[in-house]
């Protein structure tokens, strides 16, 4: 029971950490306006307090970048700007939103490779 809970402990504090890189994003807000999360449900996922919903809603967040990652590159390819750069050259752009959505994808996705690694002891 020891070892459990020192997981917990652990995965809780991630996603304390990831809370910390989304704070002031209106990602919270996002989930309470998509009535998947009440408002002080969303708010507290910041703070990584329920591990359960937080990893369910880290894993929206990196279902819906992937969406819309691929609607901006198809609205991008239908404009016709020149000749089409692919998706991951188009990505690496200088611009601090582009760059601080990639940080927090790059962050989920270790999280969940994590918190996976912990569940299933590997």
């Amino acid at each position: 029971m020891l070892c459990f809970m020192g997981f917990l402990h652990v995965e809780m504090m991630s996603q304390e950490c990831g809370g910390k890189l989304l704070a002031g994003s209106g990602w919270d807000q996002m989930f309470s306006l998509a009535n998947i999360f009440n408002t002080g449900v969303a708010a507290s996922l910041l703070g990584g307090k329920h591990a359960k919903h937080t990893q369910y809603a880290y894993q929206l967040t990196l279902a819906w970048l992937h969406v819309l990652k691929e609607q901006a590159y198809d609205e991008y390819c239908r404009e016709g700007y020149g000749p089409h750069e692919t998706m991951e050259n188009r990505l690496n752009s200088n611009a601090p939103t582009v760059c601080y959505w990639m940080t927090v994808r790059d962050y989920l996705m270790i999280n969940c490779r994590f918190i996976r690694g912990l569940r299933v002891g590997n």
